[in-house]
């Protein structure tokens, strides 16, 4: 693992110890976030390289040029969209922790629930 992905893995792992929804089985889920961390921060090299420019123009294989949006720019929108994705899943969102704090509640209920049935409550 290079270390601008361990930085990240570090810093996720972090932020979800904060939130309090780190568990050691989410682990793939924290290297994939660095990973797509670390792509997103080349296609922004690429994209600040290429002037920062929303639009370009390409030729297609018959030699017509057109504009089309720049590739780095499409490639960190969907990234950012994927890692968004991600986030809420860990619950590094608002809407994921309320989701996450709902499903943990949800399951204690039922676990307070199954107990006290299994004593005959």
């Amino acid at each position: 693992m290079n270390i601008k992905k361990a930085g990240y893995k570090k810093k996720i792992i972090q932020l979800c110890k904060a939130a309090g929804t780190y568990a050691d089985y989410f682990e793939m889920a924290y290297d994939d976030v660095a990973y797509l961390l670390e792509v997103r921060d080349k296609a922004r090299a690429q994209f600040i390289a290429s002037g920062e420019k929303p639009v370009v123009i390409q030729t297609n294989t018959k030699g017509a040029k057109n504009l089309v949006e720049n590739p780095a720019l499409t490639s960190i929108n969907k990234l950012s969209g994927t890692i968004l994705t991600y986030y809420e899943k860990l619950g590094l969102t608002p809407k994921g922790l309320k989701s996450l704090g709902e499903s943990i509640q949800k399951e204690e209920d039922n676990s307070f629930e199954k107990m006290l049935a299994d004593l005959g409550i």
